[in-house]
Formats: C-alpha cells, structure tokens, sequence
C-alpha cells in the first residue's frame, strides 16, 4: 500500500516483523530496544503504539487514567 511504499522510499527507516517488544534501555544515542527473539535495536525515537495494555508504556513507566467513556469503536478494512 500506500505507507510501505512511502517507507521503501526511505532510506531512514527499518521495519521489523514480526517482533514484540521486551525491554528499553537509555544508551548515550537514544534507546536501546531488547525485542523477545533476543535482537536488540538502538533508536533515538520509541512509539509505544501497542494497545492499552502497552509493554512500551508500562517499561517506561508511564501512567495511564483509566476510565469508561460510554462509547465503542469498530476498525475494519473493506475491500
């Protein structure tokens, strides 16, 4: 689609997966990602894009407000 090839024409950024997330550690460049299968990928930018139950957010110690807000949401692709 539209994004893979907008990533293909970029030099600067890695996709990988399958992957999941482990750990992250600061090193003196940024952060050091330690992935499940025990590959490790340094980065100076981390999204935390992975749910509400993030393992992202959750190794950086970041908190969350929980709460219910009387609504849902359906996401689908149709062709």
């Amino acid at each position: 689609g539209v994004l893979n090839a907008a990533i293909a024409r970029d030099g600067r950024i890695r996709v990988e997966i399958p992957a999941a997330f482990a750990r992250a550690e600061p090193v003196a460049h940024g952060l050091r990602v330690h992935l499940a299968d025990g590959r490790r990928l340094d980065t100076r930018l981390l999204v935390g894009a992975d749910g509400a139950a993030s393992p992202v957010r959750v190794d950086a110690q970041i908190g969350v407000d929980g709460g219910e807000y009387g609504q849902s949401a359906l996401v689908c692709h149709v062709e």
